[in-house]
């Protein structure tokens, strides 16, 4: 009888436990808002590329000449809304 009682009310719970997935850290952003606004690679076909909308970041990409990357460059987005 005590057997049956660890195995049910003990040793259940616990196993129940560590094979649930819990959340780990909290999500501190967002998928609707963080989207980054770049073209995809000139080869990309059309079937992989998302189109995004409303898409809000402070970050730019710029490429210039003799670059073959994308290179990142942080700016403020008053200046970004600014250039455009």
């Amino acid at each position: 009888m005590i057997l049956k009682h660890l195995l049910r009310n003990v040793l259940d719970l616990k196993l129940a436990s560590s094979t649930t997935a819990q959340l780990q850290r909290k999500q501190n952003y967002s998928d609707e808002i963080q989207q980054y606004d770049f073209p995809p690679p000139a080869k990309a076909p059309n079937w992989a590329c998302n189109e995004q909308e409303d898409v809000v970041y402070d970050t730019e990409f710029v490429q210039t000449e003799g670059e073959d990357e994308l290179s990142f460059a942080s700016t403020s987005s008053s200046k970004i809304s600014a250039e455009q």
